[in-house]
């Protein structure tokens, strides 16, 4: 194939999480007829054996930083040898600045995270290093666009694209002999853990049957996660990071986000497609994906008890469970559309060409 668009996406997360869902869904899914890709990441990532037959580079020195003087030198050099026409970073400074000090005309940032910008030094320092730095930004939900005008982004260089999934048979016929309740996500304190096994001791008190609840993911919070469910004797199992994640949703009655900050969740959408309601948190980001008392409930943040109770409803109704469930699957499909995800990215990789 002749004339192909070169393109390197660079990522500098080690762990699966949000990021490299996106980054596994551009791979799987983009026009190979028009577009080269190489993926650049750092030595000992997970994602290495998630991408096919992708070319990747591994980059030392971005190994979960966005920025690192080595990591932008030795990004330079990779770069170099490349001769992209476009570079796609995922949370990565040092790959905008390496891209901008190359040359490179066409430069894409997307943004998978939150910031928390009430600090004004840091809100100041980002918006220099975003006024001196040039890409078209994408954002995966409003909160995010919000977000990146706080810190700097001019808006006209914003595009909003949802993060999109793709539409998947289900096959649950719900034969548990007891409910099982889910967290997916990485062992490490945003995604709080710690807040859900609050919410499960509550759970123990006000819910007379038997029920489990899975944490699925693996991360540094691992072993003390453990120690604290052993000692308050909590039906909490842990399942580590699993491949087949379509089979997780499949098993499980009711899916849970407890995050302190999430810009869209993928956890959510995956459940959605799978038909199950999701009890969450009512905090930006994923207040856009989830319609109170439709498809899920959203429960003011930290209110622990409230949380507890919309999973004894769920709990104690299959009907409303099934008809959260597909309400849920047709918003995913209607409003978070993988192909509309892809056709977005790839006319923006096609501009300034």
């Amino acid at each position: 194939m002749k004339n192909r668009i070169k393109v390197v996406e660079i990522i500098s997360d080690t762990n699966f999480g949000g990021a490299g869902q996106y980054l596994k869904s551009i791979v799987e899914e983009i026009d190979k007829e028009r577009f080269d890709l190489t993926v650049i990441m750092p030595v000992g990532s997970v994602l290495k054996d998630m991408l096919g037959d992708i070319p990747i580079e591994h980059c030392r020195d971005i190994n979960e930083k966005s920025f690192s003087f080595k990591g932008t030198c030795h990004l330079c050099k990779m770069m170099k040898m490349i001769r992209p026409s476009v570079v796609h970073t995922h949370g990565s400074l040092s790959g905008r600045l390496a891209a901008q000090l190359l040359g490179v005309r066409n430069i894409v940032y997307t943004k998978h995270t939150l910031s928390d910008n009430s600090v004004l030094w840091k809100r100041k320092l980002k918006k220099i290093l975003n006024s001196a730095l040039r890409a078209k930004v994408i954002a995966i939900s409003a909160s995010v666009k919000l977000n990146l005008i706080e810190e700097g982004i001019k808006e006209d260089n914003i595009r909003m694209i949802y993060n999109g999934i793709r539409p998947i048979e289900t096959f649950d016929n719900e034969t548990r002999l007891i409910p099982i309740i889910t967290l997916v996500g990485r062992l490490e304190a945003i995604k709080g853990h710690r807040h859900m096994i609050e919410i499960t001791r509550q759970l123990v008190d006000c819910y007379d049957e038997d029920f489990e609840v899975r944490f699925v993911g693996s991360g540094s919070l691992e072993s003390t996660l453990k120690d604290i469910v052993t000692d308050y004797g909590l039906p909490i199992s842990f399942s580590g990071h699993v491949s087949n994640i379509g089979e997780i949703y499949e098993t499980s009655d009711i899916i849970v986000n407890t995050s302190d900050s999430e810009a869209l969740s993928y956890a959510a959408l995956e459940a959605m497609i799978h038909k199950k309601p999701v009890v969450a948190f009512d905090i930006p980001g994923i207040n856009e994906v989830i319609e109170n008392g439709k498809t899920g409930f959203l429960v003011d943040y930290k209110n622990y008890g409230l949380f507890a109770e919309c999973l004894v409803q769920l709990l104690s109704n299959n009907t409303l469970r099934r008809n959260m469930g597909e309400l849920g699957r047709k918003r995913a499909i209607d409003k978070f559309s993988l192909k509309e995800m892809i056709n977005g990215i790839e006319t923006l990789y096609m501009e300034e060409l």
